[in-house]
């Protein structure tokens, strides 16, 4: 169209189908002794971790879903406690994502791996490397060394 974007339009009746962006979130998952990354099967050894995180289901609000996904992903019950970034992601391979990404700590569960990948707890300056196509996870990331005064020892 003249916006430069592609829309699948009936031509018999002119009806234009907007699919809707894909809302996403990661958590920041703090612990008393670091911070809960996954460490999916399969990932490259140079860039091995991300954050937990998921798609919004219908019904759900943001923060609902963060607390489902990291009991999903990494067997801990969490509390959302700060909404730490957002960001817009055009091109994935789920299409559009609108991300955002919350700090929270844990309040039960049991730390476990899952499809996901193995669930690990890591100090700051001790962070694995994420990859650098999942930059809601990076600025996510960098936003909360940020808040902590600390770096990663680790970049993507």
């Amino acid at each position: 169209d003249s916006h430069g974007l592609f829309r699948a339009e009936c031509q018999a009746c002119g009806w234009i189908y907007r699919p809707p962006n894909l809302l996403a979130v990661n958590i920041l998952i703090e612990t008393t002794d670091g911070v809960v990354f996954l460490l999916p099967p399969n990932a490259p050894s140079d860039t091995p971790a991300i954050l937990p995180g998921g798609a919004v289901e219908l019904g759900e609000t943001l923060e609902d879903t963060a607390v489902r996904e990291a009991r999903e992903e990494t067997g801990l019950e969490v509390e959302v406690v700060q909404y730490l970034e957002r960001g817009f992601v055009r091109e994935t391979r789920l299409g559009p994502v609108y991300g955002f990404t919350f700090l929270a700590r844990v309040v039960g569960g049991a730390l476990r791996d899952s499809p996901e990948g193995r669930a690990v707890v890591c100090r700051i300056g001790e962070f694995p490397r994420i990859p650098p196509h999942r930059r809601g996870s990076i600025a996510a990331l960098a936003r909360y060394l940020e808040m902590r005064g600390a770096s990663s020892g680790a970049t993507a």
